[in-house]
């Protein structure tokens, strides 16, 4: 599954990354398990994440223990669906912070040649995107790949995946700042699973540059972006939408844990709450309301939004709550990892 996700996969000295040595840990006594400490980071429309984590490697590769997991919203794509470049401001947020990922990455052993860095939509869209990765090698050392949507969906079903769940049963929904991806996986011949993801540049940060210019939000503009968001799911491919008409939903990234933290009343990020939480269309459709209808001050006051999401987590909620509809699906489960998952893993 993992391997299948990539279509350069990480190899030691490649010019993807580098593996890091394996340390030999016993267990039992007698039975040896490869452990690899891996590091990666996801650069978004809005964040950039970073995981750091030990990584069982004998045989179907898994997440151990977690060693280091943080989140910056940092909105490197601001205005990136309209311009079509990164600002100047909007580069020396994200370099400052990938600064910071770095010595973070070094404080735990990991050298930032070694780190899986990968980047999504917006840096697919930004003309001046690989000349800003090629200054954050030279400075920082990371090496930068810029994934195509396709491989964005897959590497996000493999990390996205609860424990214990039929991956031939999920379907796994990735709403992130610049695009969405909808991710399913088949087994038609008995062989290996086959994922196949499709991507709708339609993510939360695009959606709010588009069709919500001002605030407090008019009626009018919101009933465009929801007509805008059926559009694009009718786009998706037939065979896909069947499958989504069917399988089990698992949401990750930022609109998804955001909702899921705002209907627990959360004051901080809960993983152990978070993960597996159910959230039913109804439910959905409430918060998106009730969302709306506040300043953005207000959002921003709630804790489990605040500020670097109060202008965003509606035109989410708009992704979500339009995409359950065009597909019928009564509830979402809420994964906390998602494409740094799949990775690390990769």
């Amino acid at each position: 599954l993992h391997a299948a996700c990539m279509s350069t996969p990480w190899s030691p000295g490649s010019s993807s990354a580098s593996h890091l040595a394996l340390s030999r840990l016993p267990i039992l006594g007698t039975f040896f398990m490869s452990i690899e400490r891996r590091a990666a980071i996801d650069i978004g429309t809005n964040t950039i994440l970073l995981l750091i984590a030990e990584v069982e490697t004998d045989g179907v590769p898994r997440v151990g223990r977690v060693v280091h997991d943080e989140q910056n919203i940092v909105r490197l794509g601001q205005g990136v669906a309209k311009s079509r470049v990164f600002t100047p401001e909007a580069m020396e947020r994200a370099r400052a912070c990938l600064a910071r990922c770095r010595e973070t990455c070094m404080r735990h052993g990991v050298d930032p040649a070694a780190v899986r860095v990968v980047a999504t939509s917006a840096s697919r869209d930004a003309a001046n995107s690989g000349e800003f990765y090629d200054k954050i090698h030279r400075d920082l050392g990371f090496i930068v790949r810029i994934i195509a949507g396709e491989e964005e969906a897959c590497l996000s079903f493999a990390g996205g995946l609860l424990e214990g769940q039929d991956p031939l049963k999920t379907a796994v929904l990735d709403i992130g700042g610049g695009s969405t991806e909808f991710v399913t996986a088949q087994n038609s011949s008995g062989g290996p699973l086959k994922v196949r993801g499709e991507s709708i540049d339609m993510g939360s940060v695009r959606a709010k540059d588009l069709f919500l210019p001002t605030t407090p939000y008019a009626k009018g503009d919101l009933e465009h972006m929801e007509r805008e968001l059926r559009g694009a799911w009718s786009r998706l491919s037939p065979g896909l939408q069947k499958e989504l008409r069917t399988k089990e939903w698992v949401g990750v990234a930022g609109t998804v844990t955001t909702l899921a933290a705002v209907a627990l009343n959360l004051k901080t990020f809960d993983t152990v709450r978070l993960h597996g939480f159910q959230l039913d269309r109804r439910m959905v459709g409430d918060l998106y309301g009730a969302l709306a209808a506040l300043t953005p001050e207000q959002r921003a006051a709630n804790p489990a939004i605040g500020e670097g999401r109060a202008d965003v987590i509606v035109p989410g909620a708009a992704i979500l709550l339009t995409a359950m509809e065009a597909f019928d699906r009564a509830a979402i489960t809420v994964s906390v990892r998602g494409l740094r998952f799949g990775v690390v893993l990769a």
